[in-house]
């Protein structure tokens, strides 16, 4: 059971290491992302990051969730946009009350990772992704920093943040030696079988666009007051399933400081923004369907290996 790992009261953990930032990579592919919202931006090396086939070369150079809006709150500056592109227009941590987040530097303010196996399972490939280390430069204390901070994250998971979890006694509150984190809400109304169904890894941490400097400075937006949980998860499959992470955002207008009760959001819209590069960024080629759905395709002369075309694509539901 994955919330009885014991977490050893001797063992200090490098806390530097976890938290900041974190992959998605139980399976074939690798994601990296950090907690003030930026995603698929390798943050060791300042560069691509999002990785597939896994362990070999990226097709994501950065992506993030970008919105825009009619704000009805009384400041002339109705239109209003926000999220993540190249600049990151948000910043780490819940909104507590209207205009008030909370302080970036608490401990709890951070990515919570999660593997279903991580008390037995061999963690040195996850150590050296994460790490930004060779596979043969892993230690056997890498790996156990690395175990104790998945049994951290299952035992403290924020149920009451926001984080998704499955109550496995219906109680209503989240007890890691019972539940289970996981990507579905504890108020999952599915058959029992469906609501236990879990993915074999998953994260989750939350954002705010309070802070004027990060909002402006994507598009010169003033902030809206926005909340985003981020939920993402992945399966350890070797079918289709095992090529796809998902990502799950839950928005919250909670407001500024000065945002009225009566004030609302008019037309506002949502996309997924992603700048991808397979190989060579120069020669792909994007296509838009009218099924919430992008796809990229890369073509280059087929070499002695028979490797040739590929694509990735990106589905929003």
């Amino acid at each position: 059971k994955g919330g009885s790992y014991d977490l050893g009261a001797a063992k200090v953990l490098q806390s530097d290491r976890f938290g900041q930032q974190a992959l998605l990579n139980i399976n074939n592919m690798s994601m990296w992302f950090t907690r003030d919202g930026s995603s698929a931006y390798n943050p060791l090396t300042s560069g691509s990051g999002v990785t597939f086939p896994r362990s070999t070369d990226q097709v994501i150079y950065k992506d993030g969730l970008i919105w825009g809006g009619i704000v009805k709150d009384g400041d002339p500056q109705e239109l209003r946009v926000g999220g993540q592109t190249y600049e990151i227009g948000t910043v780490p941590g819940r909104i507590i009350s209207k205009g008030v987040a909370e302080d970036p530097s608490d401990p709890s303010v951070r990515i919570y990772r999660v593997r279903m196996d991580y008390a037995t399972a061999d963690l040195k490939l996850d150590a050296s992704e994460l790490f930004g280390v060779g596979l043969s430069k892993v230690t056997d204390a890498d790996e156990e920093d690395l175990r104790l901070q998945y049994a951290k994250n299952w035992r403290e998971w924020p149920a009451a943040k926001g984080a998704p979890f499955y109550d496995r006694d219906g109680n209503g509150l989240y007890d890691p030696d019972v539940d289970t984190p996981s990507f579905r809400g504890a108020d999952c109304t599915a058959t029992p079988d469906v609501c236990d169904a879990n993915a074999d890894q998953v994260a989750w941490y939350v954002i705010n666009d309070l802070d004027e400097g990060a909002a402006q400075s994507l598009y010169g937006s003033k902030p809206i007051g926005l909340e985003v949980q981020n939920t993402l998860w992945g399966y350890a499959r070797t079918d289709a399933l095992g090529d796809v992470i998902f990502k799950k955002y839950k928005v919250i207008y909670k407001g500024t400081e000065t945002t009225p009760d009566t004030s609302v959001i008019e037309d506002m819209y949502f996309a997924q923004w992603s700048d991808p590069d397979l190989g060579d960024f120069g020669d792909d080629f994007h296509v838009e369907t009218d099924h919430f759905a992008g796809f990229l395709i890369h073509h280059f002369k087929r070499d002695e290996a028979g490797v040739g075309d590929y694509a990735q694509g990106l589905c929003a539901d």
